[in-house]
């Protein structure tokens, strides 16, 4: 397993694809006039190496619907940890939930809590960082870290949503960091500075850690295509792709 992981991170930065570009579109019809206007003077205001980069904003009247253009992240975290859970370990969960924490107290600081955030929401890009989608959905408020609950359930036991990962009961051990993190994610008087000073988040991680996973992850969809084109069945060891990050191999993959 540690081969593979250096192996991976030996894999040069060139293999990297470019950034693009991801659209959304927000509803303005239920807004009245300033409201439009803060709100895209607030996703304006916002940058942060963890939060979706916003490249422009502008509302179409035509449509009556303000247009987005963001930072294109490629992955979901949640299903790149299914693809890649035998080597799934507490440096990469620290790696996904420093990060996405990040972000959070980010926002917090600024007075904003994301009000719909979900797993689906947490993405990562080709070089390990990951990004908080779906700022839209911001507002003021204080930041509620139970939110972050469907994420980590994704993150520690995927075999609970997706078939085509095998039951590891063992993986995270009682008196794991990551565990305790579980623990103290679930109390209710929990706050993000009280998670950003865990065990789990004190492990030395870095975003390079969670690239080395990810070239894992599409090394294993390049293997597990060509074995089908040549009539081959799948390895029983290898997780099928999930459908994000197959397609992001062909430049179809979602969103921000």
């Amino acid at each position: 397993m540690m081969s593979d992981l250096r192996a991976a991170n030996s894999v040069p930065s060139a293999r990297l694809r470019p950034k693009v570009i991801a659209r959304r579109f927000i509803p303005a019809e239920k807004l009245m006039n300033q409201a439009v206007a803060d709100k895209m003077q607030f996703l304006r205001s916002l940058d942060h190496g963890n939060l979706v980069s916003l490249e422009k904003i502008f509302l179409n009247r035509e449509s009556n619907f303000i247009e987005v253009e963001l930072e294109f992240m490629p992955v979901s975290v949640a299903e790149l940890c299914v693809r890649i859970f035998p080597y799934h370990d507490e440096v990469s969960l620290a790696a996904i939930l420093g990060q996405t924490i990040e972000g959070l107290s980010f926002l917090e600081t600024a007075g904003f809590c994301h009000t719909m955030l979900s797993e689906s929401q947490v993405l990562a890009d080709f070089a390990g960082t990951v990004k908080i989608s779906g700022l839209d959905w911001c507002e003021k408020g204080k930041a509620l870290p139970q939110q972050l609950l469907p994420l980590t359930q994704h993150l520690m036991y995927p075999w609970m949503y997706s078939e085509r990962v095998r039951v590891d009961s063992t993986k995270w051990a009682k008196d794991s960091h990551a565990f305790e993190f579980w623990r103290a994610l679930s109390r209710p008087t929990t706050s993000l500075e009280a998670l950003s000073k865990s065990g789990l988040l004190q492990i030395a991680w870095n975003k390079s850690d969670l690239r080395a996973l990810m070239l894992i992850a599409f090394d294993h969809v390049r293997t597990e295509k060509m074995r089908l084109a040549n009539g081959v069945g799948c390895d029983d060891g290898l997780h099928q792709p999930t459908q994000n990050l197959d397609s992001a191999t062909e430049d179809t993959s979602p969103c921000a």
